[in-house]
Order: structure tokens, then sequence, then C-alpha cells
């Protein structure tokens, strides 16, 4: 991480730096950690398909009580 403060960039500490913090490449990657959830991503998933799959549902038969 870089601090720059009045237009010099140095190693400064998070803590101790006045001026704008810079994360780079190596400290995202290194602060990470997979996080991935199998359970979440379905029940997401399957929340989506059904609205949609309801949503374009509603519509046709919104569409189909229209022309009459």
């Amino acid at each position: 991480m870089k601090c720059v403060f009045d237009g010099v960039i140095n190693n400064t500490p998070i803590d101790e730096c006045k001026g704008v913090v810079f994360l780079e490449p190596h400290d995202v990657v290194n602060n990470q950690s997979p996080q991935f959830n199998v359970d979440t991503f379905s029940i997401v998933l399957g929340a989506l398909l059904f609205a949609f799959v309801t949503g374009h549902v509603i519509g046709r038969v919104m569409r189909l009580l229209g022309k009459y």
C-alpha cells in the first residue's frame, strides 16, 4: 500500500497516512479469501429464474387479456 500526501508517494503505514492510500494489486490479492457459497448461489439463481419465468407468464396473460 502506498500513501500519497502533498504529491509524495511513500510507504507510510495506513494509520499514520494523512493523504490518500492506494492499494496495489498484490495487497488486494493477498487479502481476498475465496468465499463462494454454492447454497447461496443456488438460492439467488433459483429466485432470479423464478422471477423471470413468472414475469414472462404474467406478461403473456396480460397481453392475452388485453386483446379482448
